[in-house]
């Protein structure tokens, strides 16, 4: 999926919760960008290389012969509708950063984890970055708490179901 294709997706109203997360250059070389509807439908697109890739070698051109996308297209679990209708039914407020005051202003490599998402709850468009400098002890209220459940349970998901797709493709951890 391009980017723009990614940014129409947010620009559509139908869109209620986004979760994007990146391994950062490990050996399990690997990205998944997921997309709930309105419907409770997911999408999700999962990047990965078909086998680990040990960067203390050199590497070779040809490394991109080995990257692959996946889309998958689907209900999204029970579980994860249940806690998303159950954000979405009640009142729902983010901060404004969840940084750690020594990391504002501060920059990030990009080889390091990203993860973020993002809902489009009826009281507004909330993100949230869950990367470098990421403060868990300001998750203080009742929705940031759900929302960090959330995010848990739709990231242990994917983890597991990524993996278990990888290996169809070689990938071994």
């Amino acid at each position: 999926m391009t980017y723009k294709e990614i940014q129409n997706k947010f620009d559509n109203s139908d869109f209620i919760f986004y979760y994007h997360y990146f391994y950062g250059f490990s050996e399990k070389l690997c990205s998944y960008t997921f997309f709930i509807n309105s419907n409770f439908n997911f999408d999700l697109i999962l990047n990965f290389h078909e086998k680990p890739i040990d960067f203390s070698k050199v590497l070779s051109n040809d490394i991109r012969d080995y990257r692959r996308e996946l889309y998958l297209k689907c209900k999204t679990p029970e579980a994860i509708r249940h806690k998303l209708k159950y954000i979405l039914d009640n009142p729902f407020e983010l901060k404004d950063s969840y940084l750690k005051k020594s990391e504002i202003g501060k920059y990030s490599s990009s080889d390091t984890v990203n993860q973020s998402s993002y809902i489009n709850h009826k009281n507004g468009k909330f993100s949230i970055n869950l990367g470098d400098g990421f403060d868990r002890n300001l998750i203080v209220t009742n929705a940031e708490i759900d929302f960090m459940d959330l995010v848990m349970l739709v990231h242990k998901w994917l983890d597991e179901i990524s993996d278990d797709l990888m290996k169809y493709y070689g990938y071994t951890e």
